[in-house]
């Protein structure tokens, strides 16, 4: 198993209880992803789980958006 199929759902229902818009919390799915390549070196299993490492990206990101929007 991909670790996008073992937790984009996970990610995708997160972001959809921050932001209430289905195309916003995808795209921060997709944000969520793209940032755990780029930094996947920072990745430390010892601080927590690979879930709890993308939950917090997923979360910052979606917190940054509704900052933006007002």
């Amino acid at each position: 198993m991909s670790l996008y199929d073992g937790h984009s759902t996970l990610l995708y229902g997160t972001s959809l209880r921050f932001l209430r818009d289905r195309d916003a919390a995808a795209e921060v799915v997709q944000e969520t992803f793209l940032a755990a390549w780029q930094r996947a070196a920072q990745f430390d299993p010892a601080r927590g789980s690979i879930a709890g490492w993308l939950l917090g990206i997923a979360r910052n990101r979606a917190l940054d958006r509704l900052r933006a929007e007002g």
